[in-house]
């Protein structure tokens, strides 16, 4: 009977300990999946922002400098 609880407890120390451990390294795993994520993200948008703002800038640029919209000077 002695062994029983002391196997028991034992068994119920470990898996708790177990459980804490596995549940942490899901919880860093995640963490690391996110960032990775955002990091995605962030490099998306950068890149987006960039074509447009050279799409801008294009259309800025054929407009003041385009020779067939300028008006000959007399």
């Amino acid at each position: 009977m002695n062994d029983e609880i002391t196997e028991s407890v034992y068994f119920q120390k470990g898996y708790d300990q177990g459980f804490s451990e596995a549940q942490e390294r899901l919880a860093l795993e995640f963490n690391r999946v996110l960032i990775i994520k955002e990091d995605l993200a962030f490099e998306k948008g950068y890149k987006a922002g960039i074509k447009k703002t050279k799409s801008q800038y294009k259309k800025v640029y054929n407009q003041i400098y385009d020779p067939n919209n300028r008006k000959s000077e007399s």
